[in-house]
């Protein structure tokens, strides 16, 4: 009998240093599964691998800090996708700024392309369509103008007078649409 109760006594204390272990475990789970449900993800797998070190063999804290390893990836890619975005903006609205149309296009294509969705890319790429239009449209007005007056000099220096008037004052026609154009 004294043998079987120092047995019993044996039992009795690894079932409680068992139960002590296995609270402690479950204190930890609870704290990292609060933590991961908060987003916290550094914490959280510390707590985790604190409570792996508490209970080498379970499974569910491996799993769990897998996951978290998964978030943290997926969120550096999303923080990269979002930073290469904003500098593509950044740099497509300086272009903008400056006048450099097609240039800026090309980095509101690059954000268009990371961001399919976004829609500010789009109304600046239509923005500088349009802009770039304008110019072309004032472009050839002004080389119709200069083609105009050449002709006109060339029929007034021909003593070509009454042509040449015509001419100036179609070249005055043009110049004035340019002129009313520009400032609309």
């Amino acid at each position: 009998p004294q043998e079987r109760l120092s047995q019993i006594g044996t039992i009795l204390a690894e079932i409680a240093k068992q139960k002590a272990l296995d609270d402690q475990y479950a204190s930890v789970i609870a704290a990292a599964d609060q933590l991961l449900a908060a987003k916290d993800y550094n914490k959280a797998k510390t707590t985790y691998a604190e409570a792996l070190g508490i209970k080498p063999a379970e499974t569910y804290p491996k799993t769990k800090i897998t996951e978290i390893d998964a978030a943290l990836a997926a969120l550096a890619k999303q923080k990269e996708l979002d930073d290469a975005y904003a500098t593509a903006i950044a740099n497509g609205d300086k272009l903008f700024t400056e006048k450099s149309y097609p240039e800026a296009q090309t980095e509101y294509r690059k954000a268009l392309s990371l961001k399919p969705a976004e829609t500010y890319p789009k109304d600046k790429i239509a923005e500088a369509d349009k802009m770039l239009a304008e110019i072309a449209r004032l472009k050839a007005i002004e080389e119709q103008y200069a083609s105009i007056i050449t002709k006109a000099d060339q029929l007034f220096t021909g003593q070509s007078y009454p042509e040449a008037k015509t001419e100036y004052q179609d070249a005055l026609q043009k110049e004035s649409s340019t002129s009313v154009s520009s400032t609309q």
